[in-house]
């Protein structure tokens, strides 16, 4: 509860807002766009304690170093080891299975440089689990971090996977030039509930 309180009053101080809320639902792949900052981890920290959840992300192994592991591992971090892709997933998929509660949070394009496909492990994560995909933001240009919603994967991956992607825009990050928009991006169409 101070946590949340905490969060609130930070994030209002520093003129930020909030948009949507999180469905009501135990479990899902939480995806958060676009990323081009290290700041982009604390701002979703004050976001989920605001929100009153608690998350757990993927990060590189690379950032466990004493005391950045310690913080990261108290925040909910648990490090990406670079292993088969099969053993990956079935781990993160058993992890899945064990908790009554876990929203994984992702950042898909799995670097803060620009890339014109984003890394497709969080949209197998969730198939795999049998898990929705909730889409989240965060709006540099406006000062919102939102929740979009639930995104219904369907039988063409290809398709979901643009769909997904063109939601993002460069404009709300924090670095523009950082992240790579879909070239018309209004015309994709993606699966909403």
């Amino acid at each position: 509860m101070i946590l949340r309180i905490l969060a609130t009053m930070i994030i209002n101080l520093a003129g930020w807002r909030t948009e949507g809320a999180f469905p009501s639902i135990n479990k899902a792949v939480v995806i958060v766009g676009p990323h081009t900052s290290f700041f982009d981890f604390f701002l979703g920290r004050l976001f989920y304690w605001k929100m009153g959840y608690k998350a757990t992300i993927l990060i590189k192994s690379k950032y466990f170093f004493w005391p950045m592991g310690a913080i990261l591992r108290a925040s909910g971090g648990l490090p990406v080891y670079y292993s088969t892709h099969g053993q990956f997933l079935k781990s993160v998929v058993g992890q899945f299975s064990k908790q009554t509660n876990m929203f994984l949070t992702i950042t898909p394009e799995g670097t803060r440089k620009p890339v014109k496909r984003w890394k497709t492990g969080f949209y197998h994560i969730a198939m795999a689990s049998d898990v929705p995909i909730l889409m989240t933001w965060v709006d540099y240009k406006h000062k919102i971090m939102g929740i979009k919603g639930l995104f219904r994967t369907t039988d063409n991956a290809e398709r979901d996977l643009l769909a997904i992607q063109s939601f993002y825009k460069a404009e709300w990050a924090k670095h523009p030039e950082l992240f790579y928009e879909i070239p018309d991006a209004d015309k994709v169409k993606g699966e909403w509930y």
